[in-house]
Formats: structure tokens, sequence, C-alpha cells
């Protein structure tokens, strides 16, 4: 299955990209990290030093995997922390060119923001959303 991760990545610390992707690249998939920002840690332990990488950043990397001809092979969307609340948009974006998906796994998060947890599951053109997803604008 191929995965396109788009969430953080840390130097220090088991979450987003540094956790995801090598525990779905265990499991068999084939994973395409796009890292929404890079930082020595988590908030959680400390105050992180990095940077956040904004939406055109990141839609620029989605964009080049499209022209790469294989985000349209990509089976599985799955987002983390954005770090910018515009970057949400680009993950849409994202969904609706990776036309191969069945799945989509995403956690909404921002800086200073609530968290929104979905998973979407799509069959053919249909998509059911879980009902706390329903309720969100994007």
């Amino acid at each position: 299955m191929a995965v396109l991760s788009i969430s953080s990545h840390v130097s220090f610390g088991g979450v987003g990209n540094a956790a995801s992707v090598f525990a779905l690249q265990r499991l068999g998939c084939g994973v395409w990290p796009i890292h929404t920002t890079l930082l020595n840690n988590h908030s959680g332990h400390s105050r992180p030093r990095g940077v956040k990488f904004g939406p055109d950043t990141v839609r620029w990397l989605i964009l080049g995997l499209a022209e790469f001809g294989v985000l349209e092979q990509c089976e599985a969307v799955f987002s983390g922390y954005l770090g910018d609340a515009g970057t949400a948009g680009v993950v849409a974006t994202a969904l609706v060119h990776a036309v191969s998906a069945t799945y989509a796994i995403l956690d909404a998060a921002v800086s200073g923001g609530a968290s929104v947890l979905a998973i979407v599951r799509f069959q053919s053109e249909i998509v059911e959303p879980t009902p706390k997803f329903a309720d969100q604008s994007v």
C-alpha cells in the first residue's frame, strides 16, 4: 500500500512522521513523507526549535509527486500536525488527486488549535466521513 504522510517531523520523540513512517514501512507500506515542520522535539517536552513549512511549501512538494506521476498511485493519506491552518486546504487538494486512495486518516492539528481527527473510507466516488469530521469546515 502506498501512503502519503503529511505531518511534522521531530529529531527527538516519537510523534508525526518520525514515528509513523517507520511503523508503516514495517507493515509493508511504501511511505511518501511530506514534513510540515522540522523540529528538535515535540512541544510537550519543552520549547521546540526549528521551522514550520507553510501551505505553499507543502503544496509544491505534493505537486512534485503529482508531476512525477506517483500521487495517483496513493492508496491512503495520513495527516498529522499541520503547523499552519492553511495547510488543511492543501491536504484536501491532495485527497482529490490521490485517486487510488481508499482511506484517509486526518488529524488537522495546528498551533494553538484543537485537533480534529477523522478516518474516511472512500467507496467508488462516495466519501463517507465520520460525523465529527462532517461538521468541520476545511
